[in-house]
C-alpha cells in the first residue's frame, strides 16, 4: 500500500483513507498512510484519529501524540510546546 500512496499527491485523498483506516481498526495501516503528508497535515490527522486507537480511560493515544510531537519537536519547537502539554496530560491519565 506505501508504494500506492507514494503516487498520490492529493493529502486531503490521503488523510480520509487514514481516517477510514483507523475506524477500521487498522492503526498501523492508517499512520503509514500519512507518512507522505506535511508534517502539520499528519500530526493534525493523527490527533483526529489517534481517540480510535484506545478506549475512554486509556493513555494510548495520548502516549501516541505525545511521541509523535517529541519527534516533530526536533524539527518545530513549536512542536515542543505540544510535547511538553501531552507529557502533563499523559500523567494525569495515568493517575
Amino acid at each position: 500500500m506505501r508504494e500506492l500512496l507514494g503516487r498520490v499527491d492529493d493529502e486531503k485523498a490521503i488523510v480520509q483513507l487514514a481516517h477510514h483506516l483507523a475506524a477500521e481498526g487498522k492503526q498501523g495501516e492508517a499512520i503509514d498512510a500519512l507518512a507522505s503528508c506535511e508534517l502539520d497535515a499528519y500530526l493534525q490527522t493523527l490527533a483526529e484519529i489517534a481517540p480510535l486507537f484506545g478506549g475512554e480511560e486509556d493513555a494510548q493515544p495520548v502516549v501516541i501524540l505525545r511521541q509523535a510531537a517529541a519527534i516533530a519537536g526536533w524539527a518545530r519547537p513549536d512542536w515542543r510546546e505540544v510535547y511538553v502539554v501531552l507529557k502533563e496530560a499523559e500523567r494525569e491519565i495515568q493517575r
